[in-house]
């Protein structure tokens, strides 16, 4: 039988296509795969989307966003990818949008969590 002792001490955890990045007792990323579809956590970890999907316009979730009342900033991606921007709420979830470029790339790419305060009870991915 393997030794799965290890696990409590590793850096990732996975759930479903959820990626859980810690640095000691910080979590300091949430990320999902890069083919992620709609958000997924599997059975250990309840993720409510809200509607987020893969290939989501940059339009979609501006209004997804409003709708619910998130508030939010739109800025050059950091990472210089061509036609991309950044959608960043003021809870640090960090939307990659592919905003110009070929019809079949554009939508979101990419979305993400950082620097979160594990201590805290209770976090929902929204």
């Amino acid at each position: 039988m393997p030794n799965y002792k290890g696990w409590a001490r590793s850096g990732i955890w996975k759930y479903g296509n959820a990626e859980l990045h810690f640095d000691g007792n910080s979590l300091w990323l949430i990320h999902f795969d890069d083919t992620f579809g709609k958000p997924r956590g599997g059975q250990g970890l309840r993720i409510i989307s809200s509607g987020v999907r893969e290939r989501m316009s940059l339009v979609a979730l501006e209004r997804a966003l409003k709708n619910g009342g998130v508030r939010y900033r739109i800025t050059a991606d950091r990472a210089k990818n061509p036609g991309c921007v950044e959608v960043v709420t003021e809870g640090n979830v960090c939307f990659l949008v592919k905003a110009k470029g070929p019809r079949r790339e554009l939508g979101l790419q990419l979305f993400g969590c950082s620097q979160l305060d594990i201590n805290r009870r209770h976090y929902e991915i929204e």
